[in-house]
């Protein structure tokens, strides 16, 4: 679900290519090799608490 994200236009559209794009990118490719870490991380800090 995380990674249909990079799939919307919205994500080329509103999030910028130089800061936000690699770290998502990085974030899904390293949840995919089994280290949901960064993920987890931009949850945590991004939405609300009670939804983790």
């Amino acid at each position: 679900m995380y990674k249909s994200i990079v799939d919307q236009p919205a994500f080329n559209k509103y999030f910028d290519a130089a800061s936000f794009q690699p770290v998502m990118l990085e974030n899904i490719e390293k949840a995919e090799l089994g280290d949901p870490s960064g993920i987890k991380a931009d949850i945590q800090s991004s939405c609300r608490e009670d939804l983790w």
